[in-house]
């Protein structure tokens, strides 16, 4: 009995000499590992372990995840793209030297008088300056360019109360424009200023485009500048004196 006593006790003393010796060990194990693993951890932004957030191949230099740089990269490509310049949203400057000349013929609700006859007359002038108004009047109305009509002639008609008055304007803007506004306020209005129109009358051309030094001329051809105002009738429509003043002379 006192020898198996002494066995056991000398079993019992060896296993907690070992049961020692491996909590030693794994004190000494994980002593040692513990640096490594807060130093890994620590480092986790620096490498492709749990916790760094992203792999290290998706991270900048400093850190951050590369798509932020992909997004500052995308965008400085559309900043790069040509912007909208001024330029584009401005309209140029009008050049009054390349206006647009139209003929504008209509019949008016006025008798013809042997008085419009002298273009140099108060009468005469009177009349054409109310026509041309009130022509512009309407043209400024709807378009933002500049404009300017002159009387070109004044002719009997069928009808011994009616009268064909014929225009030229002066303007930047298109003959479709021109056309269609004149057209609508003939059409809704019956009118030019105080005089009353047949809206079926009204015509409207081009006139021809002349050279330097030149005018136009019974819309389809060209007289010399200086053949303007000079006091003879040039052309068959009368344009070349059209808006002239003659003080105290004679038109032949």
């Amino acid at each position: 009995m006192p020898t198996a006593y002494a066995s056991g006790k000398s079993q019992l003393a060896d296993l907690n000499s070992v049961s020692a010796s491996d909590a030693r060990k794994k004190r000494e194990t994980d002593s040692s590992l513990q640096p490594q693993l807060s130093r890994k951890y620590r480092q986790g932004d620096d490498e492709d372990d749990v916790g760094s957030g992203e792999p290290e191949s998706d991270r900048g230099s400093d850190g951050l995840a590369n798509s932020v740089d992909l997004y500052s990269s995308h965008s400085s490509s559309i900043s790069t793209t040509n912007p909208t310049t001024e330029s584009n949203m401005v309209d140029k400057p009008v050049d009054l030297d390349e206006q647009n000349v139209f003929r504008v013929s209509v019949t008016i609700k006025e008798p013809y008088r042997e008085e419009f006859k002298r273009r140099e007359g108060e009468k005469f002038q009177k009349f054409a300056e109310n026509l041309t108004k009130s022509v512009e009047d309407i043209l400024n109305k709807h378009l933002r360019r500049d404009h300017h009509v002159t009387f070109v002639k004044m002719e009997n008609a069928p009808d011994p109360f009616e009268s064909h008055v014929h225009l030229d304007i002066h303007t930047m803007s298109s003959e479709t424009d021109v056309r269609e506004i004149l057209e609508n306020h003939l059409n809704t209005y019956y009118s030019l200023g105080k005089f009353t129109v047949n809206p079926n009358t009204f015509t409207l051309r081009a006139v021809l485009e002349c050279q330097a030094g030149e005018i136009a001329c019974d819309v389809s051809r060209c007289i010399l500048q200086t053949q303007k105002c000079d006091f003879k009738s040039d052309c068959e429509d009368g344009s070349d004196e059209a808006g002239c003043k003659y003080p105290g002379k004679k038109l032949c």
